[in-house]
């Protein structure tokens, strides 16, 4: 009889053989590599295992970035119903790898109908070292976006959009948090995108199908703001400039590499290309009172016959812009988020008239990323609407001005490309990863402390950090003490609760909510007693 391997830990049984995980004899969902990566952990149960190690047994001879390997644990915790905080599977053994900490029954063979169970050691793994450091400034909010490209790949077609009309599937492209701007060539075989590794970033070429990846433009201290494909799919189009600066320029060059040529000068890093190749629109943003941010189109081969369309005062900005499949409008973002309720409009203009007409009457919070869907008249565009804390996918038709939300799961959508066929869709999703850090102004030398999630804080007059944060599940005001003792809830709420500010008295700390269904102003005591709205209507911070 052919003999198996069957390995328990609490409700599980894995199968090597079957590449099957099992809990309480239900088969368990997970994809290949999370099987891999689990069925090597639980080889070296009770051993630390280093990433090294990961990538030399999960992913042989591939090329991989590090946060593989962080996306499948997390991915294998939920599955297990285990805690990174309180693990009872695996562990986090920091700057060195993770360890499977469960008591393991290994099943090794089969005698008289019955199996026959022994327990092995594993062999001593090879560790390797890893230095982790935090920049040196005040007490801050420390920001890092974490984005994540992801593939979406629905096959079935149908006389409009195959995109809207097939069952839905995706796959992670990228899961190391480093990842901006991705755009899909027109046959869908590649993707473009900029990848950003310790404070540089460069541009890299993807093939879909073997997954192998070239970099066209090395590391650099530039900020990339943008990119484009040409229609046949042969130049890349990137916004570059320097890391510090309002306005930056841009380039094109072979998609298989080269020498970058400047067409445009002094621009945002939204940018479009004509379905024929021959016209590029953009944005410019002088910021004066008169003009905050322009609509430009001008030739896309050297930036030539430039011609200004739209212009907006102070404070309205224009974002994403993305000319119309028949190159006769192109359809931006416009409007201004300061006022924290739905400012924000999709407007289209004709390139040759410069005539504006809204192309729906929603509104919304911001309006991030737009496509044409290719051969229609309809849109998809990345946007929030207030209260909503998320950014999703919206459908517009811009015959009727119907507009209609496409996600409702828990995840941010950015940046939006399309394949010429639009079977398949690339984006990028947004985690937000805000910590509260405090440094020693008197003891610069001194290791930081990290008191807490946090997207911002203020001090209070008594000496208190009053803070909005996520660490619940939900956006809620927080107060701690700088040595990071007396952690306290002030709010607890479904809705969304921002921007705190104390009063100088110290007698009320004010912060924004949606708890009405509207963004109001509410003011309460600094214990979080006596909640109250002090204004009515809609938008606003204190």
């Amino acid at each position: 009889m052919e003999e198996k391997h069957l390995y328990r830990f609490g409700a599980f049984a894995l199968s090597p053989e079957e590449n099957v995980l099992r809990r309480d004899d239900e088969v368990v969902s997970l994809t290949p590599k999370m099987f891999e990566m689990l069925h090597v952990l639980i080889r070296h149960h009770g051993q630390v295992v280093d990433k090294d190690t990961l990538f030399r047994e999960v992913w042989p001879d591939s090329f991989v970035e590090e946060g593989n390997i962080s996306f499948n644990i997390r991915q294998l915790r939920k599955l297990l119903d285990d805690n990174a905080q309180s693990p009872i599977y695996i562990e986090t053994v920091p700057r060195r790898g993770y360890r499977f900490i469960a008591k393991v029954e290994e099943v090794t063979g089969v005698q008289n109908g019955k199996p026959e169970t022994a327990i092995d050691d594993a062999d001593t793994l090879p560790q390797t070292r890893q230095s982790y450091f935090l920049p040196a400034v005040g007490i801050f909010a420390l920001v890092s976006l974490i984005v994540t490209a992801v593939w979406f790949v629905l096959g079935r077609e149908s006389e409009t959009s195959p995109i809207l009309s097939a069952p839905f599937s995706s796959e992670k492209l990228s899961t190391d948090g480093e990842v901006y701007h991705a755009v899909l060539s027109p046959d869908g075989k590649q993707l473009v995108y900029t990848h950003r590794r310790d404070g540089k970033q460069s541009l890299w070429l993807r093939e879909l199908e073997t997954s192998d990846n070239i970099q066209i433009i090395p590391p650099s201290e530039h900020f990339y703001g943008g990119l484009a494909l040409s229609p046949d799919g042969k130049t890349v189009y990137f916004v570059r400039g320097a890391q510090i600066g309002p306005q930056i320029d841009v380039f094109k060059m072979p998609i298989t590499g080269g020498v970058p040529q400047k067409i445009i000068e002094g621009t945002q890093g939204w940018i479009s290309i004509s379905a024929t190749g021959d016209k590029i629109s953009y944005v410019r943003c002088p910021y004066t009172d008169d003009e905050y941010c322009s609509l430009y189109i001008a030739d896309a081969d050297d930036g030539k016959n430039e011609r200004k369309l739209v212009t907006r005062p102070r404070p309205i900005r224009i974002s994403d812009n993305k000319i119309s499949p028949d190159g006769k409008t192109i359809a931006f973002g416009v409007g201004q988020s300061r006022t924290a309720s739905n400012d924000f409009d999709l407007v289209g203009v004709d390139t040759e008239t410069g005539k504006e007409r809204p192309l729906t009457p929603q509104r919304f919070f911001n309006i991030a990323y737009i496509v044409w869907l290719p051969g229609t008249s309809d849109l998809l565009l990345t946007a929030r609407t207030a209260p909503d804390k998320y950014s999703r996918i919206w459908e517009v038709k811009t015959s009727s001005g119907e507009a209609k939300v496409l996600t409702s799961d828990s995840e941010s959508y950015s940046r939006l490309s399309l394949d010429d066929k639009s079977t398949m869709l690339v984006s990028t999703q947004i985690d937000a990863d805000f910590q509260l850090t405090v440094h020693r102004l008197d003891d610069p030398a001194a290791t930081p402390r990290e008191l807490a999630d946090a997207s911002s804080v203020v001090y209070a007059p008594d000496g208190k950090l009053i803070f909005a944060s996520l660490m619940n599940g939900n956006s809620d005001i927080w107060s701690i003490n700088p040595d990071g003792s007396e952690l306290r809830q002030l709010t607890n709420n479904p809705s969304s609760e921002i921007a705190p500010l104390v009063s100088a008295d110290n007698k009320y700390i004010f912060f924004n909510s949606d708890r009405t269904g509207k963004i109001q102003t509410w003011r309460m005591n600094p214990d979080g007693t006596d909640q109250r709205p002090v204004t009515s209507e809609d938008g606003g911070f204190p």
